[in-house]
């Protein structure tokens, strides 16, 4: 809510604690309408298109192979 930049919750550690915590997070958050708005709205704005990771993964053979 800070920055209304974000598109989603993470947690760092791979544990139940840390994901009890990003959902419990989350749900504060639902509850606060203008938030969500934001991050569902920044959520459907990014490009998740198979062009976009095909450029990805064609930028990252032709770095391996030094060109």
């Amino acid at each position: 809510p800070n920055t209304a930049k974000g598109t989603g919750f993470n947690f760092v550690q791979y544990n139940a604690g840390d994901m009890a915590w990003a959902i419990n997070r989350a749900l504060s958050i639902y509850e606060v309408e203008p938030h969500w708005d934001t991050i569902r709205r920044n959520a459907m704005n990014q490009n998740f298109s198979s062009e976009k990771s095909a450029n990805e993964y064609i930028q990252v053979f032709n770095w391996a192979l030094g060109k």
